[in-house]
């Protein structure tokens, strides 16, 4: 017995942008494997400062943003009020998944509240960013989001 897969349900992630800033090169390489596992195929990856052009202010920006928001309780909320500013003056809206190492409740909230629509707890599996992504994406296509 097949069940039939509503096209709402299915995702093409070969033409999404994604913009994958971490700190450490080997997380980094990680999280592009996971992220090419899943369909993704066109990455820009940072280590460091997010310029501008990064962000491309344009249709042609990127989709989703998995980023690494800092450690302690000091969380990088400049980066997602820079990606929200940016979707308010194109009317675009990218899925901004951030990532940490044992966030605090304050961080979360701070997160959050900028604009960030999920946050990863490091280490995390490939079937949780999965979920999380889908969930974005699933949320994203919802009128009433």
């Amino acid at each position: 017995m097949f069940r039939e897969i509503s096209p709402s349900l299915c995702f093409d992630f070969s033409e999404a942008r994604v913009l994958v800033v971490e700190r450490s090169e080997s997380y980094s390489e990680i999280l592009v494997q996971m992220l090419m596992g899943f369909g993704f195929r066109k990455f820009t990856r940072l280590s460091g400062e997010v310029t501008p052009a990064a962000l491309d202010a344009g249709p042609a920006g990127p989709a989703l943003v998995v980023a690494d928001l800092g450690a302690n309780d000091e969380p990088d909320t400049d980066l997602i009020a820079r990606i929200r500013e940016i979707d308010a003056a194109t009317q675009r809206s990218t899925a901004l998944i951030g990532t940490a190492v044992n966030p605090s409740v304050d961080f979360v909230t701070s997160v959050k509240t900028c604009g960030a629509d999920f946050i990863l707890v490091k280490p995390f599996s490939p079937t949780t960013l999965l979920k999380r992504i889908l969930w974005v994406a699933t949320a994203e296509a919802a009128p009433n989001r």
